[in-house]
């Protein structure tokens, strides 16, 4: 996996752009900001773009935060779907990220074991 970073200061914020496969570039809406029409990811598409841009243990403990945090506002239909056009290893952070809040991760695990892979000896079945 390649990821070429760019960094930018706008208006005193520091911005990390990614460049993105075209088979993961969605899930977003676009939003006017200062007369510049911007896409802003949606919640679900953002979770896991950090795991798949900034795959580190900091980054997974913080998205196992929010996660709990915001469990009842996270479409997790939309989750599962998005998660299905990302890599297998970032299927079964999530799907370990579920078992970890007792979310049900049957199908992630169903579609991983679809393609003759496991999520975990703990997965759910």
């Amino acid at each position: 996996m390649t990821i070429v970073n760019r960094s930018f200061v706008i208006q005193n914020t520091l911005y990390k752009f990614n460049k993105a496969k075209k088979e993961i570039f969605f899930g977003w809406k676009e939003k006017r900001v200062d007369n510049y029409l911007v896409k802003i990811a949606m919640r679900e598409k953002a979770i896991l773009d950090m795991l798949h841009f900034k795959r580190n243990i900091y980054t997974t403990d913080l998205i196992l935060e929010k996660l709990k945090e915001y469990k009842n506002d996270i479409d997790y239909n939309r989750l599962n779907q998005y998660c299905l056009k990302y890599s297998k290893t970032v299927q079964r952070i999530l799907g370990f990220l579920y078992d970890k809040l007792a979310i049900d991760s049957i199908y992630l695990h169903c579609k991983i074991k679809k393609h003759g892979k496991r999520m975990g000896k703990k997965s759910k079945k």
